[in-house]
This record gives structure tokens, C-alpha cells and sequence, in this order.
């Protein structure tokens, strides 16, 4: 799927063909993201068909190694490149149409772009993952929680090399496409309460994201993290156009809804599928009621994130999902 694209493109229309025959939900049914990780798609790059290549895509620009496996989206190499000061040196600004996965990714976007011949909307890859998501990858988590206590300032070059680099991605996206992404996205599995500190998120990644904020007309559209967000939230609602946030099954929902509710934010509520899903029908309802009851002024989007569930059994939580929402009078399934 990711050497061909034609293969790209027939087994994404497969997958968009499957959804709309099985799964009765409310999504529009061009609207996708290939690969079996579906990235989020945020207002400003909505279509038919978005290119999709895995986590190593932003990683793949600075020079780790992209790992492909038979049955599997692309992983990146669990190997840190950057060891040394001296590694960081002598690193280059990745180049847009040279640099890691970007010859794959213009080529693909190009013969697809030609083969669709204008009957389906092709969305170029934008870059999601965040500064320090990216720094954990080409540094190793223990480094990088080492240079925190003992070599600061190395870490903020880092940090730094990081976001100008995606900055400067982002420009040459826009005069390629000849379009501009006025919002941006933060894929930021990494910034972890239970691994950063409050006051470590404060001095050495908000920085950063704020930057990046900063540098798109409308902000952040969409803060991604399946790690606890709880003792974050505070400084993650400063952040500039914030519009929808996830909230993983180790974050305060609750809290949550205090804190992002009146500032209108989509609380994205990922459940928990020992604990909410593989359950008996009465059971989901029960949980689906509860949650909505808990932000009743806010914005909440349910995820049951069922990965590698069977069929019968995300059908089952969809006709579950609409018989609340229709009794509450409130929600749509996507």
C-alpha cells in the first residue's frame, strides 16, 4: 500500500467503500483518512481522500529511519539519531521535496492526483506531531528527561530547531500547494502528566506549541495526547485558537468540561474499551449517559476507539451510541 500509488488508492477507496456498508454513522462517506491509524482532519483540510503515512512521516524529515511491515502502517525506528550536541549541529532544516518520506509523498500525491482526474479531493499530508513528540523520537525519552535537569539549554536548541523547522515545512507546503493550513494540529502523545511535570511542560514545550500557534492565522485547532492531560489543562487552554482537545481515558473528564467548556472547546472524549466498550449493551448506555450528564455545557465528541475490534461489536456500540443520543436529544456518530 505505501510502494504503490495505486495500491494507496484502491485499498483507501476499499476502506471508505467498508465504513459506509457497515458502520451507520453520520460521517460523510468520502470524507477519510487512509491507513488503519485514521489521523484527524481538521476544518481547514477536510476531503475526500487525505494521504496518510504513518507517525514516521514528520520524523522521517529529520533523518530516522521509516519501518515497513507487511500488515501494518509505517513505524519509525525506535533508535535516537541525535546522542550528542555535536549530532545536533551538524543537522540541516529538512528539505521539502528531499528530505525523509517527501519524494514518496509528492509522488504519491501527484499520480493519485491524476488518477481521481478531479472526481475526489486529494489532501497533501500536513504535519500533526508536536515539538516535543518529535524531540522524544530523534532523542530518546531518557535523554530527553535527562537534558531537562542537566542540560537546559541543549534541550531548548532542540526544541527550537524543531519548531522552525516545522515552520519553515509549512511555508514551503504553502507555496507548493499554492494554499495555506490557517490552523494547525498537535499530535502529542509524548506530553504525558504522569512523565512531564507541570512546571517542565511550562519552561520547555508550551514555548513551542505557543510558537507554532502563533505562526498560523487561526492557532491550534486540535490538541491530540493519549497520555493523562489533566495536570495541563490549565496552561494547554492558553494556547492560541484552541478549538478541540482529547481527552484519554486517564484524563478528568470532568475537569475538563470545567475548564473547556466555557471557552466552547470540543471535549474529544476517547473511552476506555475494557471499561466501555466490551461490555453488555446496558452497560454502554449506562456509561454513554453518564459522560454526556457530566458535560452537559460542553462540547463532548465520544470515541469508543475499538482498534482491532470485530465488526458485530462496533455495531452493536454505534446502535447503542444512536439510542442515547436520540433519547438525550443531543450528538451525531462519526
Amino acid at each position: 500500500m505505501f510502494s504503490s500509488p495505486r495500491r494507496y488508492l484502491e485499498n483507501t477507496l476499499k476502506i471508505i467503500l467498508f465504513r459506509a456498508r457497515n458502520f451507520l454513522d453520520d460521517n460523510p462517506v468520502g470524507v477519510t483518512s487512509a491507513g488503519a491509524e485514521a489521523t484527524e482532519l481538521t476544518s481547514d483540510q477536510q476531503g475526500d481522500l487525505m494521504l496518510y503515512f504513518g507517525p514516521p512521516f514528520e520524523t522521517s524529515l529529520f533523518g530516522l529511519e521509516t519501518i515497513y511491515d507487511q500488515n501494518m502502517d509505517p513505524r519509525q525506528s525506535p533508535k535516537p539519531i541525535i546522542k550528542s550536541e555535536t549530532d545536533l549541529d551538524a543537522m540541516n532544516y529538512p528539505d521539502f521535496y528531499k528530505s525523509g518520506l517527501m519524494p514518496r509523498t509528492i509522488e504519491f500525491y501527484e499520480e493519485i492526483s491524476k488518477m481521481v482526474k478531479n472526481r475526489l479531493e486529494v489532501v497533501f499530508p500536513v504535519f500533526c506531531r508536536g515539538p516535543f513528540s518529535i524531540a522524544w523520537a530523534l532523542r530518546g525519552l531518557q535523554n530527553c528527561c535527562v537534558d531537562l535537569y542537566r542540560n537546559p539549554d541543549f534541550f531548548h536548541r532542540l526544541m527550537s530547531f524543531i519548531t522552525e523547522s516545522r515552520i519553515r515545512w509549512e511555508k514551503e507546503r504553502r507555496r507548493y500547494l499554492g494554499c495555506d493550513i490557517r490552523r494547525a494540529q498537535l499530535d502529542n502523545d509524548e506530553v504525558d502528566g504522569d512523565i512531564i511535570s507541570k512546571d517542565h511542560y511550562e519552561k520547555f514545550i508550551f514555548p513551542y506549541e505557543q510558537k507554532i500557534a502563533e505562526f498560523h492565522d487561526n492557532g491550534i485547532f486540535y490538541f491530540h495526547s493519549c497520555g493523562n492531560l489533566t495536570r495541563l489543562y490549565d496552561r494547554i487552554a492558553a494556547l492560541p485558537g484552541l478549538r478541540r482537545i482529547e481527552i484519554s481515558p486517564a484524563s478528568d473528564l470532568e475537569l475538563a468540561a470545567q475548564i473547556f467548556g466555557p471557552r466552547r472547546v470540543i471535549l474529544h472524549k476517547r473511552l476506555d474499551p475494557q471499561r466501555d466498550v466490551y461490555v453488555t449493551s446496558d452497560e454502554m448506555r449506562a456509561r454513554l449517559r453518564t459522560l454526556i450528564a457530566k458535560c452537559s455545557d460542553a462540547t463532548i465528541e465520544i470515541d469508543a476507539a475499538p482498534l482491532d475490534s470485530p465488526v458485530e461489536r462496533i455495531q452493536e456500540w454505534i446502535s447503542n451510541a444512536r439510542t442515547v443520543t436520540s433519547e438525550l436529544g443531543r450528538g451525531t456518530l462519526a
